[in-house]
């Protein structure tokens, strides 16, 4: 059986759909139209990227 692959929308997070009529996929919530190879950089980018480690400086307050 082949393997269903969600792919989210970068650009406003909705699911991505299959669009047979431009045959590519497509965001149906802002209509952003997609390269398949696009969405598999898409992907292996947010399967290696990493938290962010920010760090909030609290020591503003002490000077209030």
């Amino acid at each position: 059986m082949a393997e269903l692959l969600l792919y989210k929308c970068p650009c406003c997070g909705g699911n991505i759909e299959f669009d047979s009529t431009i045959q590519k996929p497509k965001c149906p919530y802002c209509d952003t139209e997609f390269e398949l190879e696009s969405l598999k950089g898409y992907d292996e980018d947010l399967k290696n990227d990493r938290a962010d480690e920010m760090n909030w400086d609290d020591t503003a307050h002490k000077e209030w």
